[in-house]
């Protein structure tokens, strides 16, 4: 995919980036082949190109409980600086292999004034 004038490729735990600044590349937490991919959006807010997107991690050993994590990436100067991440849902599978999900949190990204920021939950934080 390309975010204005920087090409990037998302490859198991990395983002590959290139630009005419140059390559990039940054690790991307909690990655393993046991995570599910679940969404990746690009979008531009004001000025700022953001790659988010989210997965589910693997489950917990103890009590199978997975959780959907959310990761915000800014895109600026052909590097990608994470900016935010937290659990926005957690979920078990039953014993009849069906999902119980809990209810998902709110989450979203905005300018209030000049200020970049995450909505988490009731919470808003500058990022």
């Amino acid at each position: 995919m390309k975010i204005g004038g920087t090409q990037i490729r998302l490859w198991h735990d990395k983002i590959f980036m290139a630009s005419a600044l140059g390559r990039y590349t940054a690790t991307i937490p909690e990655q393993s082949d046991l995570v599910e991919w679940s969404q990746l959006l690009t979008r531009k807010i004001g000025k700022i190109e953001v790659i988010e997107f989210t997965f589910w991690s693997p489950p917990d050993p103890a009590t199978g409980i997975e959780s959907l994590n959310w990761f915000v990436y800014a895109i600026e100067d052909g590097r990608a600086e994470l900016k935010f991440h937290k659990p926005v849902q957690k979920r078990v599978k039953t014993t009849a292999g069906h999902w119980r999900n809990d209810q998902m949190i709110g989450h979203d990204l905005f300018f209030r004034g000049s200020k970049f920021m995450a909505k988490y939950g009731h919470e808003s934080q500058e990022l």
